[in-house]
């Protein structure tokens, strides 16, 4: 199975524990950053099959961090799934209109995840 390596971009630690654990086991390689200007760095220093987004962070957002991957053509194409505390329509219907290609909320379930990183990465 190819190693995908996806991007983490969260502020929450412990959240990073729980995607590692999620993810590796599913044979995904994971990349980590802990709010969004680091993320930008990441991304453009190893670009990722698919980046994991957190709204809610210190430094930018993650409407930001969204808008600046898909504006630099060296990353548009990455595939971002919003996942988030943040479940009220207008947030979702937000990070949709910036780019995301999926949107998923905390809690989550491991293997939903799992299928919709699947998806966006065999669809690339």
């Amino acid at each position: 199975m190819n190693r995908y390596r996806v991007l983490v971009i969260d502020d929450e630690e412990d959240f990073h524990d729980i995607l590692t654990q999620t993810l590796t086991r599913k044979g995904f390689t994971l990349l980590h950053a802990f709010d969004g200007p680091s993320g930008l760095a990441a991304v453009a220093r190893e670009v990722p099959d698919a980046v994991l987004l957190d709204l809610s962070m210190p430094g930018m957002d993650g409407f930001e961090v969204c808008r600046k991957i898909r504006s630099d053509p060296a990353t548009a194409g990455v595939p971002v799934v919003m996942l988030t505390v943040r479940g009220v329509e207008r947030d979702v219907i937000a990070g949709l209109d910036e780019g995301a290609d999926a949107y998923m909320t905390k809690p989550f379930d491991p293997d939903a995840l799992v299928l919709r990183l699947k998806s966006l990465l065999e669809d690339a």
